[in-house]
């Protein structure tokens, strides 16, 4: 159970690691800095990709990749870990409160079950607030997909929008100018501390 639960957090010293030992040390501080920003509540993909490709001018690919795999290694964890992370103060309270809300909601339209893999993976495509790897695992779930098969969903949906995402934002950056992007990003990271504060309040 200990392995299980430490794997993950292993992974992902691992893969810092990698990146330490192939890239320069700017790149490597910047990059470590969108990955640590991703795990703010009110951050999210649609704000931290663009910092980093527009602002730290990293490539496309990289930051991407990065990204995505932060949602992967996060899907195994709770791939391993599902049940034991419902204990886990502030976070389980969410986890049971997302997956009764989506197992309600596919109880009443249970023909989108069909659709499961496909809809996981559109889950994890679009950017929205916990759409990444534990979400995205909790939403496959209540679909009835298995474990692996929602964490193939996972990875399809994250690299497509994470690397989709990036490359968008450096073509986007070309003729748009930075203080700009950053503008909108602001908003949108603005517009989601307003809805965090509603959504404790309410």
């Amino acid at each position: 159970m200990k392995f299980k639960f430490l794997l993950p957090i292993i992974a992902e010293f691992l893969i810092i690691l990698t990146l330490l030992f192939f890239l320069d040390t700017v790149d490597f501080v910047h990059v470590t800095k969108v990955m640590g920003l991703y795990f703010v509540p009110v951050t999210g993909k649609e704000s931290i990709i663009p910092l980093g490709v527009v602002h730290y001018n990293l490539h496309p690919l990289l930051v991407g990749v990065a990204i995505a795999q932060i949602d992967v290694v996060t899907a195994v964890f709770m791939h391993h870990n599902f049940e034991y992370s419902k204990n886990i103060p502030y976070m389980g309270d969410w986890i049971r409160k997302f997956e009764k809300k989506n197992t309600e909601y596919f109880n009443k339209r249970r023909f989108l079950r069909r659709l499961a893999f496909l809809l996981t993976v559109l889950f994890v495509i679009f950017p929205s607030r916990g759409s990444g790897g534990i979400a995205g695992y909790i939403f496959g779930k209540t679909l009835g997909l298995s474990g692996k098969n929602v964490l193939i969903a996972i990875t399809v949906g994250t690299l497509t929008g994470c690397v989709g995402m990036a490359y968008f934002s450096d073509y986007i950056s070309s003729f748009i100018p930075f203080y700009t992007l950053f503008g909108f990003i602001s908003l949108i990271v603005i517009w989601k501390v307003i809805k965090l504060i509603k959504g404790r309040l309410s």
